[in-house]
């Protein structure tokens, strides 16, 4: 697979369509059981009350128990499409400079790293 490929190729796994329970919802990080900010809430409703931080009986709620990582999963969800575009960009630059061979790859540098963790290979 050329770099380009592992470029599209991870942009196309951030854009594999969700299950039709979470399509269209928004994620957030709310208090789980343990009274942390642990456990993720998927749910079309934008309003839950002042505070944000609770449930509805429309909410999808999955405990990851641990703060950083139900943060960082949080995020990965929300950027999903910008990901997915910025990584198509970097391979219509490759494309683009595509006579330069492994000379072009510096122009890809960080979002090919980033494609190849989301595709878990190193080259």
């Amino acid at each position: 697979m050329t770099p380009a490929e592992e470029l599209r190729a991870a942009a196309t796994l951030l854009r594999t369509p969700l299950p039709p329970y979470l399509a269209g919802a928004q994620v957030r990080v709310i208090q789980g059981d343990s009274e942390r900010m642990d456990t993720l809430a998927w749910c079309r409703v934008t309003d839950h009350g002042d505070d944000g931080d609770g449930e509805c009986e429309n909410c999808k709620v999955v405990e990851v128990l641990q703060p950083v990582l139900a943060r960082l999963i949080a995020a990965l969800f929300t950027a999903r499409e910008p990901l997915a575009r910025l990584l198509d960009d970097a391979a219509d630059r490759l494309g683009f400079f595509a006579s330069l061979g492994e000379r072009a790859l510096p122009l890809a540098e960080y979002e090919l790293a980033v494609a190849r963790a989301l595709l878990g290979t190193t080259r």
